[in-house]
């Protein structure tokens, strides 16, 4: 059941990039030798799967650069299928699996056959590099959780791919698995608080990500109780910053700011290595309660801004959610100056992260 309906998602999804591939191009033949060739490259790599030199193309090979790099949809098909580029050459890691590309060859042909319906909600499922790397992590941690089912790591590490990869047919298996986990660690009287501990977070998070938020937030209290009856030393600032964070998460979807702001808080305290993202996701909590506070009631203008500037000033200097909300509540309330002068900075952040968000918030 697993494995099929990880076939439908990236069978949906690579789909979707071919059809891409050939809506994208006027020229039947440029489409056709557009595919042939990722289908030459991938056949390749399979038959020498473990030749290195199969698996990199120079990026500036001429062949390479007007049948993929040049062809719209192309290029972004290769890296969908797990291929990455150093800027020089385009290569494809050693932990990507050949089931993929067994995949993503069986997708092109039967589309040039006309065998493949696409379907654009399910491939939007996995609709980025990052997923498709996801996706090989569920793999990897599933064939290692069917070689040693009771191995409470490898349940972990599905679980946590599974997540990643929002994989939500899954959940309910995820935290089934877990479950049972706990109740074999509680029946055998094993003393193993640490991985009782993971079991718990794992299991909150999943029904985090279901949006089940009183279930999710009942588990983090059995972390808690956990923590409270153990020695220190058991547990990492990474187990207490994390644990803090997701609690801050679930009470900021809950709109309960004050809550949600102390949890951040409280992870803030530990030095993990997420602790970068702890600190951007208060600042996108308290923008965005600004935000909507303002546009319950715009007579709290003056207050809005004065808390975001002092959050952009002391807690998140030059967070683009903040400036972002800055720009449009100056906007919504009439102050052309005020959102151009905020636009601009954020326009002018290397990192910024909200291409189009302006554009559906103030038109």
């Amino acid at each position: 059941m697993i494995s099929n309906s990880l076939s439908e998602n990236v069978a949906a999804f690579v789909s979707h990039k071919v059809h891409q591939t050939f809506k994208l191009n006027p020229s039947l033949s440029q489409k056709k030798d557009s595919l042939t060739l990722v289908k030459n490259i991938m056949m390749n790599i399979i038959k020498n799967f473990f030749d290195e030199k199969y698996r990199k193309i120079k990026m500036s090979n001429q062949k390479f650069s007007e049948k993929i790099i040049y062809v719209p949809g192309a290029f972004d098909l290769l890296l969908h299928s797990g291929f990455r580029t150093d800027g020089e050459n385009a290569y494809l890691p050693m932990d990507v699996k050949v089931e993929v590309l067994d995949l993503v060859l069986s997708i092109i042909e039967g589309y040039e056959q006309g065998k493949f319906v696409v379907s654009t909600e399910k491939s939007s499922a996995l609709n980025s590099v990052e997923s498709t790397l996801k996706l090989n992590d569920l793999i990897n941690a599933s064939e290692k959780l069917k070689s040693d089912p009771s191995n409470i790591e490898y349940r972990l590490a599905y679980a946590k791919a599974a997540e990643d990869v929002k994989q939500t047919d899954l959940y309910d298996y995820c935290i089934r698995m877990l479950t049972e986990s706990i109740e074999n660690i509680v029946t055998n009287k094993i003393r193993d608080d640490l991985s009782v501990y993971k079991l718990y977070y794992r299991i909150a998070s999943l029904h985090y990500s279901k949006g089940n938020l009183e279930t999710s937030l009942s588990n983090v209290q059995l972390c808690e109780q956990l923590m409270t009856q153990c020695n220190d030393s058991v547990f990492t600032d990474t187990d207490h910053g994390l644990l803090h964070h997701l609690c801050a998460c679930i009470y900021a979807t809950k709109k309960q700011i004050p809550e949600a702001v102390a949890e951040f808080d409280k992870a803030l305290k530990y030095n993990y290595d997420l602790r970068d993202n702890t600190l951007r996701q208060k600042g996108n909590t308290l923008a965005t309660h600004y935000l909507d506070t303002f546009m319950k009631d715009n007579t709290k203008f003056d207050e809005c801004v004065k808390g975001l500037l002092n959050l952009l000033d002391t807690e998140c200097p030059g967070h683009e959610h903040v400036l972002l909300v800055l720009g449009i509540i100056h906007h919504r309330n009439g102050s052309v100056e005020g959102a151009i002068k905020y636009y601009n900075e954020l326009l002018e952040r290397p990192d910024r992260d909200v291409d189009g968000v302006m554009q559906s918030k103030v038109s």
